[in-house]
């Protein structure tokens, strides 16, 4: 067995990559005591476990069942059943279905449409940002940027934005495992009961009067006669906002911060926006917004020499198999012209991330449209806090400051 480790440790949370690099190279698998989990570590078996049948997406049920038996999951049942139907927790054959039918709303000509508009989101806040010598980037620029667009993706009003920010945060507490807030649960079972609510408005007027929106299209979605249900359609939407909103501003966030550590990245985007692609790919193997994601063992199962046993929990590290030697060459180096750049940022097979393709044009136009409006803009330190999550790699401020 590898040697114990503890994800949440203080030097683990600052600087993750060094801290996986010394368990990967000792094992692939490693055990947390604190979270009673597997880390699977290595690029080839983080990849062979996302196809695993033998480890199962579904963390909530069991999380919930757990709960119970502990006498405190009652009040927190309505939360389940919006969360077991993310897609992200489901297995074959559910997920099969849901995927078939969700995949509509996120065809290439569908996403293609929004290229324009989120490019004039991202002219608007650079706009609004003026000539201020000094601001923290995560509160101007990478926050709101994805929850406008989430919002014209939803073709909600806009006086609901504010509202869809505070959602998709207390949704994030319980989530992503930010163990140090005690009042987790309520805060996102009240969060999830308000979004939920408002989605049925919502869903309800679309099905009356649709609009070029996404969740119109997955009122209208269906495969062979079968549609999405009511709250299938809440879930989803639920799980956009919430992964939405943190992945990107996160991709936003990590990726300014690299590309202005590594000036020569600044110098060959600002020379060829054209290579604002690459850059995204790079930033989100390099230090991207996600550094795992768990799974339950459902039958017996050995990687790297080691076995688990049905019932224990696993986290598939994709920050440590992006750096991984035996995978990448010079891992270490954040190079924006990398070639084959086959991460897993955004997860692999079946549960790769739905809104992948959202993502990296929000990235590539967001960061695009702010360093072509302020080419001289700089880190305003050099001492950087990170949110002590488990499977976030979220920056708490960015300030920077204009040349």
């Amino acid at each position: 067995m590898g040697q114990v480790t503890e994800l949440l440790a203080e030097h683990a949370v600052a600087d993750p990559y060094s801290h996986f690099a010394d368990l990967r190279e000792a094992a692939s698998l490693h055990r947390d005591e604190r979270l009673g989990a597997w880390l699977v570590l290595r690029y080839d078996d983080v990849r062979a476990a996302f196809r695993d049948s033998r480890l199962s997406a579904d963390r909530v049920s069991p999380y919930f069942e757990r709960r119970r038996m502990q006498g405190v999951a009652e009040s927190e049942r309505a939360t389940c059943e919006v969360l077991t139907r993310w897609i992200v927790f489901t297995d074959p054959p559910r997920h099969t279905r849901l995927r078939k039918l969700v995949d509509y709303a996120f065809r290439p000509r569908a996403v293609e449409r929004m290229r324009g508009w989120i490019a004039s989101l991202a002219d608007e806040l650079v706009q609004e940002l003026g000539d201020e010598d000094e601001f923290d980037f995560m509160e101007r620029f990478a926050n709101p940027l994805p929850v406008r667009v989430i919002g014209d993706l939803f073709g909600v009003p806009h006086e609901n934005r504010i509202d869809l920010t505070r959602w998709s945060e207390d949704i994030l507490t319980l989530v992503f495992g930010a163990m140090h807030s005690a009042d987790r649960h309520q805060r996102a079972e009240r969060s999830l009961m308000e979004f939920s609510e408002f989605l049925r408005g919502v869903i309800a007027e679309r099905r009356v009067r649709p609009g070029e929106d996404l969740i119109s299209d997955l009122v209208a979605a269906e495969e062979r006669g079968d549609v999405l249900e009511e709250e299938e359609i809440v879930a989803t939407c639920v799980l956009l906002l919430f992964a939405g909103h943190e992945t990107t501003r996160n991709l936003l966030a990590n990726g300014l911060k690299a590309i202005l550590e590594h000036g020569g990245a600044r110098e060959t985007l600002l020379a060829d926006p054209s290579a604002m692609p690459g850059a995204v790919e790079e930033i989100l193997r390099f230090d991207g917004p996600t550094k795992a994601m768990w799974r339950q063992v459902v039958e017996p199962v050995e990687y790297g020499g080691q076995w688990m046993e049905s019932g224990e929990r696993v986290l598939l590290v994709q920050a440590s198999a992006n750096r991984d030697p035996r995978r990448f060459e010079a891992p270490e180096t954040f190079d924006i012209s990398r070639r084959a750049n086959r991460h897993v940022g955004f997860g692999y097979s079946i549960h790769y991330c739905l809104g992948a393709a959202i993502a990296r044009l929000e990235g590539a136009l967001g960061l695009g449209a702010f360093l072509d409006r302020f080419p001289g803009v700089s880190l305003a330190t050099d001492r950087f806090e990170w949110d002590s999550l488990i499977l976030s790699r979220s920056l708490k401020r960015l300030p920077v400051r204009l040349g």
